[in-house]
Formats: structure tokens, C-alpha cells, sequence
């Protein structure tokens, strides 16, 4: 995959963090989920924090390399930019 091979100072690399939202853990997240897959494929996607550190955990043992700190900022960066948030509830008085 090309993906996989791609350094951290690749155009490849380069490309595939323009379209993912900023933040403190998306080069981590890149450089983990691009060994796999287009870390893009998340865009567009919303699940609960409980639902991605499952998914997280399900690549990890598939054979996705990281670190625990590692994981641990993908799913920071999965709750912060493609989390489902609860929404406030709301009383209404009659």
C-alpha cells in the first residue's frame, strides 16, 4: 500500500492531513491510521468516544502499530473532531 510507505515528510503524507481537521494529535493520528488506510476515511463519520476506542482497539489488533501513548491521541483526536456530543437536556414547564 502506498500509504504505508509514505515517510512523515512525504507529499503522500503532506496530502492526506490537508482535508482532516487540526489539532494537537493529528499528526499522531496520521501517522498511525495512514499503515492501514486513508486516514481520511473518517470524514464525514461520527460515532460515541466508546465506539472509536473500540475501533482503535480492533486495528491495533490487526496489526496497527502504535504505541500507548500513541492510541491514546488518536482517540483523543476521534472524540475532539468525530464524536457524537449529548446534546443538553432540556425541560420544558407547562
Amino acid at each position: 500500500m502506498i500509504a504505508a510507505t509514505a515517510g512523515l515528510g512525504s507529499p503522500l503524507f503532506a496530502q492526506a492531513e490537508a482535508g482532516l481537521p487540526d489539532g494537537p494529535e493529528k499528526k499522531t493520528f496520521v501517522k498511525v491510521c495512514s499503515g492501514c488506510h486513508p486516514p481520511e476515511v473518517v470524514l464525514g463519520r461520527m460515532d460515541t468516544p466508546k465506539n472509536w476506542a473500540r475501533k482503535v482497539d480492533s486495528m491495533i489488533n490487526r496489526g496497527a502499530v502504535a504505541t500507548d501513548a500513541e492510541v491514546n491521541q488518536v482517540n483523543a483526536y476521534l472524540d475532539r473532531n468525530f464524536a457524537f456530543v449529548a446534546a443538553p437536556s432540556v425541560v420544558f414547564w407547562q
